[in-house]
């Protein structure tokens, strides 16, 4: 028996589901909404990637990585701060000289070495020390015996600015991507994506430089799960639904999603069309690096990107939607170019420009890998909006398995059109619909609609029940039981407990947890 006790439940796949009748589950692409910072300082020319987001108390912040000036070619990481989440501000640092300058944002830059990626993530587990709430994650290279060999070096921070190296993290791996990780609240453990390399055979594969196709390796992300960020346990390959382990995915991007019990990865999907050569004159050229890279026979000229969701009740076996999330868009001088399709580690709510009281989620992109400047963009969805259960004209209708719910009230996130509908019927564990627990056709577009029926939902409260969803021309988002108390205050109490963090002239002081 599922219990979805007063959990909102999104509709992004088919876990609590006994039968679809001409319904499905339907993936939304995201938005573009606006530049939120321009890539144009001299420590920023070349591009801006790897991207991280946090909402600290009332403060978004901002990491990304830039690959340095036309002449310096270093890598620096850098940090931007805003109170809207719309428009962000370097944060004024003067911690690392960059020609001969130290007025700048870079918070992170190693003067001795090549470093490819530095992850930065805020810890959520209550027992963490307060110098650590911040943990950097980068890769190390270094050489034994004459052999090139590939680590992962732990940082931490009390700030989020100021980082200290800890020392090497005892997990093998390749890790020349964003390498993340999360608290998990429900399993009191850590848990760490990061990227690795297989064989046709599935077996853990050597690292192989760049070469034009680079079989016969594929990149994959692995699970590795620790209770006290020293420990780890053996990683293994992440599993998708559609058992294809050869689809090659270059970031991860994995998060516990705020709302729900359920992880969501937006990993960019990377393949190498050599075999397509035909199309390499008709796409851009990048003022004749296309051709050149081809020449030399680099990937960079013929590698193509996107971006995919995926979504999982474990955080270990993924459904992977095979329909892109975010593609290169219309050709044009600059684009269709190896490293499209990297959104930012993290979603963040924010205010939805038409109307400051409604929200909706923002994540980032760096757009512009090959232009003179990269600019930082936004894009959106509604809340629970990354899937549906969708149904078209014809009715379309979902029926549940039997679960129990908590609560005397019910809510959906929804859609239709002017003329469409969804509707609603209670009915017993063996699908027999329940007199007085019909919502009649509901229409409209809320975040968080009350259902009503003629009978209380709390005389159904802890029994087995199905619920029957009819469609048409409509989209359902998510559902929650509740009270009535809950329901009322959605706006602001359904967002998870933060921390508070907050700051003063001395930097980060203490952490607290508010709703």
């Amino acid at each position: 028996m599922y219990n979805l006790s007063d959990r909102r439940e999104v509709c992004w796949d088919t876990h609590i589901v006994e039968s679809m009748e001409n319904a499905r589950v339907q993936m939304h692409k995201p938005e573009r909404k606006n530049v939120v910072l321009e890539c144009n300082e001299k420590w920023e020319e070349l591009r801006a990637g790897y991207l991280s987001v946090l909402k600290l108390g009332d403060t978004y912040r901002l990491y990304y990585r830039s690959s340095g000036g036309r002449n310096r070619k270093k890598e620096c990481f850098c940090v931007a701060e805003s109170k809207d989440g719309k428009t962000f501000t370097r944060l004024p640092l003067s911690t690392y000289d960059y020609d001969g300058a130290k007025q700048n944002n870079i918070m992170f830059m190693d003067e001795d070495r090549f470093v490819d990626n530095f992850s930065i993530h805020f810890d959520t587990n209550p027992d963490c020390p307060s110098d650590e709430k911040f943990k950097g994650l980068s890769l190390y290279y270094r050489k034994e015996n004459g052999v090139r060999l590939l680590d992962l070096l732990y940082y931490k921070s009390a700030d989020g600015i100021n980082f200290e190296k800890v020392g090497i993290l005892d997990i093998p791996g390749i890790f020349d991507t964003h390498n993340v990780v999360l608290w998990d609240e429900n399993e009191k453990e850590y848990k760490m994506y990061f990227r690795d390399f297989h064989d046709y055979d599935g077996s853990r594969s050597h690292y192989v430089a760049d070469d034009l196709i680079m079989e016969p390796c594929f990149r994959d992300v692995r699970l590795t799960r620790s209770k006290d960020f020293v420990h780890w346990t053996p990683s293994e390959m992440i599993k998708y639904t559609d058992e294809d382990i050869h689809i090659q995915m270059y970031t991860n991007q994995i998060i516990k999603y705020p709302r729900a019990d359920i992880y969501l990865g937006m990993p960019v999907r990377y393949v190498n069309r050599v075999k397509d050569e035909a199309n390499f004159k008709h796409l851009p050229d990048w003022h004749g690096l296309r051709t050149k890279f081809i020449e030399e026979k680099s990937r960079q000229g013929t590698v193509a990107t996107d971006c995919v969701l995926m979504t999982s009740r474990d955080g270990f076996v993924f459904d992977r939607c095979g329909e892109a999330f975010f593609a290169p868009s219309l050709e044009k001088h600059r684009n269709w170019a190896y490293g499209e399709g990297y959104f930012s580690h993290g979603i963040v709510e924010t205010a939805c420009d038409e109307n400051d009281e409604v929200k909706e989620y923002s994540f980032y992109y760096s757009e512009g890998r090959l232009e003179e400047m990269s600019k930082i963009v936004r894009y959106t969805v509604r809340l629970d909006g990354f899937y549906s259960w969708r149904g078209d004209w014809n009715v379309g209708r979902v029926t549940t398995v039997p679960l129990t719910f908590d609560g005397d009230c019910m809510e959906i996130n929804f859609s239709t059109s002017g003329l469409g509908h969804v509707r609603i019927t209670l009915c017993d564990a063996d699908g027999n619909e329940l007199e007085g627990y019909d919502s009649g056709k509901l229409f409209g577009n809320s975040l968080s609609r009350p259902v009503d029926f003629e009978k209380p939902l709390a005389d159904l409260a802890g029994k087995p029940v199905r619920i029957k969803f009819e469609l048409k021309d409509a989209d359902i988002y998510s559902f929650k039981f509740g009270s009535v108390v809950c329901t009322a205050k959605e706006s602001r109490a359904e967002t998870t407990a933060t921390e508070k963090v907050d700051l003063n002239d001395d930097g980060l002081k203490s952490f607290r947890f508010v709703l």
